[in-house]
């Protein structure tokens, strides 16, 4: 497993060193009542600075998550504590 995590972090790393993304700040977020469709698998990458948490998606079906999708978020810190709030709300389910 620990193989497997320095080989998807050394990829990530030379993919994000080769094509830096214009990303935007989240400013907020907002509880709707879309439906919720699974029909794929993807994995997601996160990391943080003193200033940003971000998130990469990529593209359904990309499990091995060699392609980003364009949704790329980063969240201040008063928007992490909103992020947080909601996933709590979910886990309490």
């Amino acid at each position: 497993m620990l193989k497997y995590k320095k080989l998807r972090m050394k990829r990530f790393s030379r993919y994000t060193n080769r094509r830096m993304e214009k990303m935007a700040r989240i400013m907020d977020i907002r509880k709707c009542s879309r439906m919720i469709s699974v029909s794929n698998k993807t994995v997601m990458d996160v990391n943080s600075n003193e200033e940003y948490f971000s998130i990469w998606v990529h593209t359904a079906g990309q499990e091995t998550g060699l392609g980003t999708c364009p949704l790329n978020i980063q969240l201040d810190a008063k928007m992490a504590v909103c992020l947080r709030d909601h996933l709590n709300e979910f886990i309490q389910k």
